[in-house]
């Protein structure tokens, strides 16, 4: 009787289970029809025993309609729901009871997620899973994970002195804050001397690195203190210039001036967050134009991201200096114009996904970006920054009369210049420094003139 009751219990539990999973599937298969997307779902459909398939979406993730579990295209759970998880194996345990195991839905993940037609980056990946058995060093840093020609899903690895200028396009959202964190948990455990200066002027992506010891200024966080620190990178790129000149005048970057001095420098790492905003004012732009130009050669690199790479907000002669550029999720075609031609197609709307433009490579490769927990990332940087004050303003002497100034003389000192799309060089001649009140007013004198962008 007991036995005949438990058998009696198990169909029911089982045609309860199915009875739930169908109508379940059903609501969902309703749904993505409504959005017009049925047909690029990959559907296996449910086996002899009423156990339902697999079903791949459109961004590539795998869900298992048995427990609406969620994997990436590398086989992760990226989501479970617990309670559908525990019908799940109600299901798989009246299955083995009653006819044994004969596989189903779940034994559908391996050759889904091994089908060698259709190779699929994930669609997160942490920065130690990217990072594998290797430490970072300067020399090797992962950007993100990419697919090689086989199928495979492998790091995509640059050293700083490759990297140089990095600009990152993408709009809220779309991974660029998250990326920027996962590099900086790299440099984080450099063993190698660097020090970092940080520009935030936009939001709080950096709040928790505040006293980071690797900060060479407290973090700028208006425009005022931006302009402050990044006068300070092109002074120090000037005074990088008069050594490689006495020391070293064969050395053609940092890493060749280190081999032939006995005083070594340490690069430097300016990361600008939402850049591109700070360059459509005027106030500011020209800052961030010399932090930019001519600086790179000299160990001081600037990591920039931005929502927009349209040529009207970074104009050519700051977008030639950035021989990195990862561009993300963009509201228009037009706003990833700093990335140059991208392979043709969407590119899909999972955080972190984007095209990146290496030195290197003729065509962009499309990679996803690694991620690092807050948390994770506070825990890992050691907090006894930063190593100074923020820097005080040089505005020099007689520097207002700037606006005394002939138009006939500044046109002859600007048609003197070596290099005329060096705006660093007319100050030199004018013996003013690249910001302040006097930096301002040339700027918009010769804007005026028509001599400058």
């Amino acid at each position: 009787m007991a036995a005949a009751y438990v058998a009696g219990r198990y169909v029911y539990d089982d045609v309860m289970v199915r009875r739930f999973q169908h109508k379940t599937f059903q609501a969902k298969l309703n749904a993505f029809e409504q959005r017009s997307t049925v047909k690029a779902l990959l559907h296996i459909p449910a086996d002899e025993r009423g156990r339902l398939g697999m079903i791949r979406l459109p961004g590539g993730a795998i869900l298992n309609m048995d427990s609406h579990a969620r994997f990436d295209g590398g086989g992760q759970v990226v989501y479970a729901d617990p309670v559908l998880e525990r019908l799940d194996r109600i299901d798989r345990r009246i299955l083995a009871l009653a006819q044994g195991p004969r596989g189903g839905a779940q034994d559908a993940v391996p050759e889904l997620l091994a089908d060698p037609s259709a190779p699929r980056l994930p669609t997160q990946i942490s920065i130690l899973d990217a990072l594998g058995m290797s430490t970072p060093s300067l020399d090797s840093l992962v950007l993100g994970v990419t697919l090689s020609e086989d199928g495979r899903v492998v790091p995509v690895t640059r050293s700083l002195y490759q990297l140089m200028h990095l600009l990152a396009i993408g709009i809220t959202g779309s991974g660029k804050s998250t990326w920027l964190l996962s590099f900086l948990s790299q440099i984080a455990m450099c063993k190698e001397e660097i020090e970092v200066v940080l520009v935030d002027v936009h939001g709080a992506a950096f709040n928790l690195a505040s006293k980071w010891s690797k900060l060479r200024y407290p973090i700028a966080r208006n425009n005022d203190q931006a302009k402050l620190v990044l006068e300070e990178v092109f002074l120090e790129s000037e005074r990088r210039a008069e050594l490689f000149q006495e020391r070293a005048p064969l050395a053609e970057d940092l890493a060749s001036y280190n081999a032939l001095v006995e005083e070594p420098l340490c690069p430097w790492l300016v990361v600008i967050d939402e850049g591109t905003l700070m360059l459509s004012d005027s106030s500011i732009a020209g800052y961030v134009s010399n932090a930019v130009q001519g600086t790179r050669q000299y160990g001081l690199y600037v990591f920039m991201t931005g929502q927009t790479g349209n040529a009207t907000v970074i104009k050519s002669p700051i977008r030639s200096n950035f021989p990195t550029r990862v561009c993300y999720t963009t509201e228009k075609a037009s706003m990833a114009a700093a990335l140059g031609d991208t392979p043709p197609g969407d590119l899909e709307e999972i955080p972190g996904r984007g095209w990146a433009r290496l030195k290197g490579h003729k065509t962009p490769i499309m990679m996803q970006a690694p991620y690092i927990r807050r948390k994770d990332f506070y825990n890992l940087i050691e907090h006894e920054g930063p190593m100074n004050q923020m820097p005080e303003s040089k505005e020099v002497e007689g520097a207002g009369k700037v606006s005394e100034w002939a138009d006939d003389f500044l046109i002859d000192t600007y048609n003197h210049l070596s290099d005329k799309n060096n705006k660093s060089e007319m100050c030199r001649k004018l013996n003013i420094p690249t910001g302040g009140a006097s930096w301002v007013k040339l700027n918009e004198r010769m804007i005026r003139l028509g001599k400058w962008d």
